[in-house]
């Protein structure tokens, strides 16, 4: 079955096992499988465990992020770590994080602009309405005294600027979404021919 490895664990229930590489290692909640790279037989492996809290310090004490242009709206963040292949992965993964909120935030804008568009509309179809009904009102009862071709004019024009808004922000809102969706794919490709 393999060379077996001496693993020493610490934490708050610090453990002493032989391991057997690629067999799952249960440890204070975590499930580990280990895989050395190379013969190492009869070595022994140390792994520390941090709580939650010094892992977050740690992660924050060793990461850098700036705008690399005045407004460029483009990150750069640098993660400093012994491990360079361990640092990659971080970045990487405090990327996908950034990028995933990035994208929430996205969506709820422009969902709240088209939520507030479509109540501005409804509300001016009501105004149009009300308006519409006090004509007809006025007409029954002077029939030779109002003219309702501006103001009649004016409420249709507000409401197909509405319209008009209403749906060049819902096709905004596909396109962000689709965008993102090449983004998290990671399909540059189809991302710069969109």
């Amino acid at each position: 079955r393999g060379p077996l490895y001496g693993l020493g664990l610490s934490g708050k229930d610090p453990l002493a096992t032989r391991f057997v590489p690629g067999e799952r290692i249960e440890y204070d909640g975590m499930g580990l499988y280990l895989q050395p790279a190379g013969d190492l037989t009869d070595e022994r492996f140390y792994l520390n465990s941090l709580r939650f809290e010094e892992a977050v310090a740690k992660v924050t004490k060793n990461t850098r992020v700036s705008e690399t242009g005045r407004n460029s709206n483009v990150i750069r963040l640098t993660y400093q770590d012994t491990d360079p292949e361990r640092a990659a992965a971080i970045a990487n993964a405090l990327c996908r994080i950034y990028l995933q909120g990035s994208r929430s935030r996205n969506e709820q804008r422009a969902s709240q602009t088209v939520n507030f568009i479509t109540k501005q509309l409804e509300e001016q179809l009501e105004k149009l309405e009300t308006a519409e009904l006090e004509v007809v009102k006025l007409q029954q009862e002077n029939p030779k005294s109002v003219d309702v071709g501006v103001m009649g004019e004016s409420l249709i024009k507000q409401i197909s600027s509405l319209q008009l808004e209403e749906v060049q922000l819902r096709m905004l809102l596909g396109g962000i979404r689709e965008a993102l969706e090449h983004l998290n794919k990671g399909n540059f490709d189809a991302l710069s021919r969109l």
